[in-house]
């Protein structure tokens, strides 16, 4: 297991000082407890540490608070009422490069870039959001609420080519991370 040693903040201004005076590996971010204070340290850190990696945690699964976060610069979401995912085996995901997600958030995922290729396809525009069959198969997969275990032995791909396509959807959705 890693585990160096960990911090909590009680206040969005607590956490915006250490992340200025520290490195830190993974963030968990509360999105319920401030989230445009929360939006605005998940920017500081995406520009102020590329590789420390931010899972955003929250109740909250609504498309637009999804995306925020990912545009922010998350690399994960998470969502508080989920098995799916515990804590300790998301952060050990994003240590080797992962990218956990909550299947109703790949679901969302999945609902918005079906919409926007379909919408780009009946209108004749070349789609800026396009994804590969692989990129779908693998959204899809997580939205059926696999894990990335699960998603490679479906698949026929490597536990590890998972993430890399997860972080292709990402950046297609315009992360910065």
């Amino acid at each position: 297991d890693y585990v160096k040693g960990t911090s909590v903040f009680k206040s969005c201004p607590e956490f915006e000082q250490a992340i200025l005076q520290s490195f830190f590996d993974v963030l968990l971010g509360d999105m319920d407890f401030s989230y445009e204070s929360m939006l605005d340290i998940i920017r500081l850190i995406t520009k102020l540490h590329p590789k420390s990696a931010v899972i955003a945690i929250s109740e909250k699964s609504d498309p637009e608070t999804v995306f925020e976060c990912i545009r922010a610069g998350s690399c994960g979401y998470l969502l508080k009422d989920d098995a799916t995912f515990g804590l300790k085996s998301a952060i050990s995901e994003v240590l080797n490069r992962g990218a956990p997600i909550s299947p109703a958030v790949a679901r969302h995922l999945l609902r918005r870039l079906s919409v926007s290729n379909s919408d780009i396809r009946g209108q004749n525009i070349q789609p800026s959001l396009s994804l590969t069959k692989r990129e779908f198969d693998v959204i899809r997969s997580f939205a059926a609420g696999m894990s990335t275990k699960g998603v490679s032995v479906q698949l026929g791909i490597s536990e590890k080519t998972v993430p890399v396509h997860l972080r292709n959807i990402y950046r297609k959705l315009g992360t910065s991370t």
